[in-house]
């Protein structure tokens, strides 16, 4: 079940709430699935206590304007998609590393400069999105996210990835561009079951040559201002047959 902005029971529409209709949500929490409390900039009012929304799966709190994450989220024990995009969010608190159910986040567009240790807790994650914001490094031990196929961390500030990234062998997508990264480390090549590689607005000279063992990489994207780059590395990508190179 989802909730409407125009109260009706609709389970093909989105469930849109706005701060006052809350009281009519709480009415009817116990068979909520997604609640989608996004607004325009302005900041919502969160429910007071999230214990009744019992069956809740899916949980928008996107372009509010937070500058931390309500606490009340503590009781959503079963949430498995949660959106925080386009919010205020320097940090992340320690109890988030309780929501063991979660298969996807997006934190994109906060204003986050260090990786969140508790996302590392979060090991049934699928889908991370933390592009748009001003991370300077990952954690080595982001690898402890073993079940993650996407990680977009496109626009943010990094100038080198751990080669423990290598050791994510579920990694399907990984989203790099827009960064200050100035070569990758060759454990990239260990990325066996990765089929989009997106690297373009970088600073980097070069590729690791072990890519070429990439044999399911579908989709690279990547921006080299030097015209021998491609004449260099030809034979990878004629190795890698299928492979869509885009230098822009």
């Amino acid at each position: 079940m989802e909730w409407s902005s125009s109260g009706s029971d609709d389970s093909g529409s989105e469930g849109v709430l706005d701060a006052s209709q809350m009281g009519n949500a709480e009415a009817v929490a116990g068979n909520l699935e997604r609640l989608v409390l996004s607004a325009s900039g302005d900041k919502q009012e969160s429910p007071k206590t999230m214990s009744r929304f019992r069956r809740l799966h899916t949980l928008n709190l996107s372009c509010n304007a937070l500058t931390e994450v309500p606490a009340v989220l503590q009781q959503c024990a079963k949430l498995e998609k949660l959106s925080l995009r386009s919010n205020r969010l320097t940090e992340l608190p320690k109890w988030m590393a309780c929501l063991k159910n979660l298969r996807q986040l997006n934190l994109s567009g906060n204003g986050l400069k260090q990786f969140p240790l508790p996302i590392l807790e979060l090991t049934n994650l699928k889908y991370l999105y933390m592009g748009g914001n001003v991370l300077e490094s990952l954690p080595s031990a982001i690898d402890k996210l073993e079940n993650l196929q996407i990680l977009y961390l496109g626009g943010n500030q990094l100038v080198e990835v751990p080669h423990t990234l290598g050791n994510m062998l579920t990694l399907t997508a990984l989203v790099l561009c827009d960064n200050k990264l100035r070569a990758l480390p060759q454990c990239i090549a260990q990325l066996e079951n990765l089929r989009s590689l997106l690297l373009h607005k970088n600073q980097l000279r070069t590729l690791p040559q072990e890519i070429v063992g990439l044999r399911g990489l579908r989709e690279v994207r990547y921006f080299f201002i030097e015209l021998t780059f491609y004449s260099k590395f030809r034979h990878v990508w004629q190795i890698l047959s299928g492979t869509r190179l885009q230098l822009t």
